[in-house]
C-alpha cells in the first residue's frame, strides 16, 4: 500500500550561538512538510505433524509462518535540516520541525527488504478430564519469531539488527516472554559504537548478542478456581430477592486479581 501524510504548522525553530550558549528561537509563520512511502508484504504458512503415541503424547504440531516485505520511503528531511556550532566549534544538526506536534520527517531515504519467520509449537496429549474427546492441547511455544531487514540505500550498516522474541506458558499459569537483539556488526568496546564491518568477517559468527530480556508474569484469581454449585429452588429464591434489593445488602465477595511480574535485562553494548 501507499501511505501519505502532510503536516501544516504555524511555527518552526532556529538555533544560534549567543555568548557561548546555543539558544532556540521560535519563528512564526506557515510551513508544511510531507511524507509518503510504499510498502508491500506477502506471507504463507506451513504445517508439520509428528505422530508420537508414546508416554501419553499423541502428536506434536509445528506451524511455520515465513514473511517477506518491502518498503520504499524518499528523504523529505533535507529542506528542514540545519547545523549550529557550539562554543567548541562542534557541529550539531537539527531540524526546524523538531518542536512540532508530529516531529520532523525521517532522515534518509529507505529501500528496505524485510524477512521474518514465525513458529508455533503445540502438543496433543491424552486427558482423563476431557470426557468428550479424551485429548488436551498444550502450547509448548506460543510464538518464536525472528526478523530483520536490509536497506539498499543506506550509506552504511545496511543490515538491521536481528530481532528474536518468544513466548510460552508454564503450567498454564506463568507467562514467559523472552526477547533478544543480535547485531551483525562488530562493536568497538571502547566507544560502545558499531564498526561498519560484519561479525562474520572478523569473528566468524553471524551476529553477536547485543541485549536480551526475560519476563515472568503470573495472575492469581480465586474466582478461576471456584466451581459453580447446584442451587436448590429455595436458595435460588433468596438469591433472586437479594439481587432485586441490592441496596439493602453488602456483597463481601469482592472480585480481585493479583498480578506478579519479574523481569531481567542484559546489555552487552555498554562501553568499558
Amino acid at each position: 500500500g501507499i501511505t501519505y501524510s502532510e503536516q501544516w504548522v504555524l511555527s518552526t525553530i532556529e538555533k544560534r550561538l549567543v555568548e557561548k550558549q546555543i539558544v532556540k528561537d521560535t519563528i512564526y509563520g506557515f510551513s508544511t512538510s510531507r511524507q509518503y512511502n510504499f510498502n508491500t508484504a506477502v506471507s504463507t504458512r506451513f504445517y508439520g505433524m509428528a505422530n508420537i503415541n508414546k508416554l501419553g503424547i499423541v502428536a506434536i504440531r509445528h506451524v511455520v509462518n515465513p514473511a517477506i516485505s518491502y518498503r520504499y520511503a524518499p528523504d523529505f528531511s533535507k529542506p528542514f535540516l540545519r547545523t549550529v556550532n557550539d562554543s567548541l566549534g562542534r557541529s550539531q544538526r537539527y531540524s526546524t520541525l523538531d518542536e512540532t506536534i508530529y516531529g520532523a520527517p525521517s532522515i534518509g531515504k529507505s529501500s528496505a527488504l524485510g524477512l521474518g519467520i514465525g513458529n508455533i509449537l503445540s502438543m496433543k496429549v491424552k486427558s482423563k478430564k476431557d470426557t468428550i474427546t479424551g485429548y488436551k492441547k498444550i502450547d509448548l511455544l506460543q510464538g518464536l519469531n525472528l526478523s530483520s531487514s536490509y536497506n539498499f540505500l543506506a550509506d552504511s550498516f545496511q543490515l538491521s539488527r536481528i530481532v528474536l522474541n518468544a513466548r510460552t506458558n508454564l503450567f498454564q499459569k506463568i507467562a514467559v516472554d523472552f526477547g533478544a537483539l543480535y547485531d551483525p556488526y562488530v562493536l568497538n568496546k571502547i566507544t560502545g559504537r558499531n564498526v561498519n564491518q560484519f561479525e562474520w568477517l572478523k569473528n566468524r559468527r553471524l551476529a553477536r548478542l547485543s541485549n536480551a530480556n526475560i519476563a515472568f508474569t503470573a495472575s492469581l484469581n480465586p474466582a478461576q478456581k471456584t466451581k459453580k454449585k447446584m442451587v436448590n429452588p429455595e436458595d435460588q429464591q433468596q438469591l433472586d430477592y437479594i439481587n432485586n434489593n441490592m441496596a439493602n445488602y453488602i456483597d463481601f465477595n469482592i472480585p480481585w486479581n493479583l498480578y506478579v511480574s519479574y523481569r531481567m535485562d542484559f546489555n552487552a553494548d555498554a562501553p568499558i
